[in-house]
């Protein structure tokens, strides 16, 4: 079993006239040993695709969390109009546990995302040099791309927070704010969100355990 508490909380403190948070997905990534099912307490529906499984192995919270081999496998909503945010502000966290073989790969890995950002609409969130990195329709989050110190660990738990009001984006890693931009509306594209790789992605899938996910 890998690690499975920590001591770290992360609060992210918003405006008193902001509207009250709902969570719209959570995915604990809880379960069986190799179980297929990824439940999302908040009622969405997901489908894993390629090898993408649960797994017992590490673990933040629950005992379990969702194992993504770097060879393509993902999970995706359902719905196409489902976590689609055009204007409205959201946040999207979840813990990421790199392996040092996928980690060191040259070039983007992707890790969670609604559309086609690279043909101009949409968005993800992805790894670049051992940093997170967020690539958005006309350049919105142009702002949160590396700057050239690594942050990112391999073989170890590391906290992703993207949270968004109307006007900006900021970027947040182990409760460290790593990053903002000026944001624009965001479109589509129909494509469904995807944890762990998106097909009109065209970099590297992400490669170890991504757990306690939520919108």
């Amino acid at each position: 079993m890998g690690q499975s508490s920590h001591s770290l909380i992360f609060v992210y403190l918003f405006l008193a006239t902001a509207p009250a948070a709902t969570i719209v997905s959570e995915l604990p990534m809880n379960g069986t040993n190799g179980s297929t099912v990824f439940t999302d307490t908040a009622g969405g529906a997901w489908t894993p695709f390629g090898t993408a499984q649960i797994s017992t192995a590490q673990s933040i919270a629950g005992g379990a969390s969702g194992r993504f081999a770097g060879d393509g496998s993902s999970v995706r909503n359902n719905s196409t109009t489902a976590l689609y945010f055009p204007t409205q502000p959201f946040t999207i966290e979840f813990w990421i546990f790199p392996e040092a073989s996928g980690l060191n790969r040259t070039g983007m890995i992707y890790l969670a995302g609604r559309s086609n950002p690279d043909a101009g609409l949409g968005f993800d969130i992805r790894i670049q040099d051992r940093e997170i990195v967020v690539w958005g329709l006309d350049g919105w989050f142009g702002g949160i791309m590396p700057a050239g110190t690594p942050y990112v660990e391999a073989d170890r738990w590391g906290h992703v927070a993207l949270s968004v009001t109307p006007t900006e984006a900021f970027l947040f890693f182990n409760g460290v704010l790593r990053g903002s931009s000026p944001r624009s509306a965001i479109s589509d594209g129909g494509n469904a969100f995807a944890i762990g790789y998106q097909w009109n992605f065209g970099g590297w899938a992400f490669q170890g355990y991504i757990d306690e996910f939520r919108v």
